[in-house]
């Protein structure tokens, strides 16, 4: 969901005003009312962005110099050579001018000469998650507390991830699957639905799963990262 969704169905679904949409999005109100607007007259497809720039991109490489360089590698595939983008940067140089080594390698992607290999991807990419919109996704959670007479209290938290937001942290002696689900909808009813609801899965927040049918679209788990 992108930006301009959320701010339709946060007006029409929802039923927030223009006004508060353009607070919690930091748009203004037309062009929030604007997008309302695209999507009455044109529904989903009137919200996908268009290209606005040129067609053909000016820096783009020649076509005759792809075609130069998607010769020499399929000669040398055939011999039997490597045919990487160093080694046919080195034979373009010996019979004139040669793309830089970026460039070449760019051609093989867009000509589809180069496999993907997402096994390369850094391991630490891998660790870090985060929603791209307000309501996309809360994390729920429970913290374990004593306080200064000893006395053992449970901490039941709403987190907004794309802010990071606390949208709700409230004491209780023991928390229970009637005060999480409580204290989801107080929430709700102050910061609209989010879209999907992320937690540990403990006992107290199975019942979250109830949430779906007041409009959640995912209620899950998540592995601790390490």
């Amino acid at each position: 969901m992108d930006l301009a969704h959320y701010a339709v169905t946060a007006v029409l679904v929802e039923g927030r005003s223009v006004r508060a949409v353009s607070a919690s999005t930091g748009r203004s109100k037309s062009w929030v009312q604007r997008h309302v607007g695209l999507y009455r007259e044109g529904g989903e497809d009137a919200l996908v962005a268009r290209k606005r720039g040129p067609a053909t991109a000016r820096n783009r490489t020649a076509s005759e110099i792809e075609d130069v360089i998607v010769a020499m590698r399929k000669e040398l595939v055939d011999q039997g050579y490597d045919a990487g983008a160093r080694t046919l940067r080195y034979h373009l140089v010996a019979v004139g001018d040669a793309p830089s080594l970026s460039t070449i390698h760019r051609v093989l992607v867009r000509r589809g000469f180069v496999t993907p290999q997402p096994q390369k991807r850094p391991r630490v990419t891998w660790l870090r998650f985060e929603s791209d919109l307000p309501n996309e996704t809360w994390q729920s959670d429970m913290t374990h507390w004593h306080l200064k007479d000893a006395v053992g209290v449970e901490i039941i938290n709403y987190v907004d991830d794309c802010s990071r937001s606390v949208l709700c942290s409230k004491v209780v002696k023991v928390a229970t699957s009637t005060d999480v689900v409580r204290l989801f909808f107080l929430t709700a009813d102050l910061y609209g639905l989010p879209a999907s609801v992320l937690s540990d899965i403990q006992t107290g927040w199975t019942p979250l799963t109830w949430c779906a049918s007041a409009g959640c679209a995912r209620i899950g788990g998540v592995r601790r990262l390490s």
